[in-house]
């Protein structure tokens, strides 16, 4: 069997070899028969290779180069077109109504950390100092002159990570530094950032006095801050909204209002939860802190029309929003450490004729003292202090 095997593969080799024998010596013929008939010419013998074939690494790089760089365009432009997130003035003016009454500029992790830490730079000072001005401006024109002296403040923003709960601390330093006592209250029940901020170390607070537990008395705390002292936002078992519904509130918010000039309320977004809605009620300023890229435009447009259908008079805090304005001040003025400067330095002549009035609406003072429309003879200055 082994021996027929063997003879059959050998005629089988044997059969195909002349199989392609036959076929080329065809394939031959007809080519020839086509030559002489003139239906095929020769246009180039084939010949082998001299050397391998060996790939043109520049031009190969360059091309590489040049299609990554497209695609990378394209991808930045669709991201681009698809990021609905808030980035520039000009769209917080196009979907939030109101004065913006000042802007932060933008902060590393390290500055964070500073201003988490209590150690205000130069340029937030200012910053910080500009918003208590315009702010002051903003509630002297909105409310009765009875009212004006005893003034409530509540803090806000549409979604969480934008800094409302350091605006609200910075801003309660800033007033009380600048000779108003303070009271700062940490309304944010769910996520409470002032006992940290201000590391008051007191376990009682807002909740406490709410829920009859503590006197309202011992529940406010002083800060190592002169003028300043903060109601915590304590510790509840019930949930913060029936708490914050309660009609005991009122008459908190009542007491807290006769026991300072100014109560600040660092209160929860008003996106997520109800709980700020039911704080507004108390509140004779809104103030919203909007961040870049942190709120996209329906988000903030939405925030907007529920802080405004509350009928009290809204302001708005950008906070690393992008203005030309504010990058040609910056490279040409720079802060220093304001104990270290003899006289105030020089503002650029751009920005000396301010109070700027952008688009009939946005409050932007300078430091030194300029004229207004409603007051005419008046400087921010005096304006906060009458």
């Amino acid at each position: 069997l082994q021996q027929q095997y063997k003879l059959l593969s050998l005629n089988n080799e044997t059969t195909t070899e002349l199989y392609k024998g036959l076929l080329a010596t065809l394939n031959a013929t007809r080519l020839q028969r086509d030559l002489v008939s003139g239906n095929a010419t020769f246009a180039q013998h084939a010949y082998l290779p001299q050397l391998p074939y060996k790939p043109n690494l520049k031009t190969n790089l360059m091309l590489g180069l040049a299609l990554g760089a497209l695609l990378s365009l394209g991808l930045v432009m669709l991201l681009e077109q698809t990021d609905q997130r808030v980035r520039t003035l000009d769209e917080v003016r196009a979907l939030a109504s109101g004065p913006i009454i000042g802007m932060l500029p933008r902060t590393s992790r390290g500055q964070m950390n500073a201003l988490t830490q209590g150690h205000l730079l130069p340029q937030f000072e200012e910053a910080f100092s500009l918003v208590r001005v315009n702010l002051s401006y903003v509630m002297r024109h909105s409310m009765m002159r009875e009212q004006a002296e005893h003034q409530t403040i509540l803090v806000t923003s549409a979604v969480p990570g934008e800094g409302k709960s350091v605006t609200a601390a910075e801003l309660a330093r800033s007033m009380a530094e600048s000779g108003k006592s303070v009271i700062l209250v940490d309304a944010n029940l769910r996520r409470p950032s002032q006992n940290i901020l201000f590391q008051t170390g007191e376990t009682g607070g807002l909740a406490d006095v709410l829920s009859g537990q503590l006197p309202l008395d011992e529940a406010i705390a002083t800060s190592n801050v002169e003028n300043l002292s903060i109601l915590n936002s304590g510790v509840s078992s019930q949930n913060p909204t029936v708490l914050l519904s309660q009609p005991r509130l009122a008459s908190v918010m009542e007491a807290l209002r006769f026991k300072a000039d100014v109560v600040i309320i660092d209160a929860p977004d008003c996106t997520s939860v109800a709980d700020t809605l039911l704080l507004t009620a108390h509140a004779d300023c809104l103030l919203q802190v909007v961040r870049a890229g942190f709120v996209d435009m329906e988000t903030l447009h939405n925030a907007s029309l529920a802080l405004h259908a509350t009928g009290k008079k809204v302001t708005i805090l950008a906070n690393g929003l992008t203005r030309p304005q504010q990058r040609a001040f910056r490279s040409r003025f720079a802060y220093a450490a304001l104990s270290s400067q003899s006289e105030p330095p020089a503002l650029p002549q751009t920005f000396e004729k301010t109070m700027v009035m952008n688009r009939s609406h946005d409050l932007v003072f300078s430091k030194s003292g300029h004229k207004s429309p409603e007051n005419p003879e008046g400087t921010p200055e005096n304006n906060e202090s009458s």
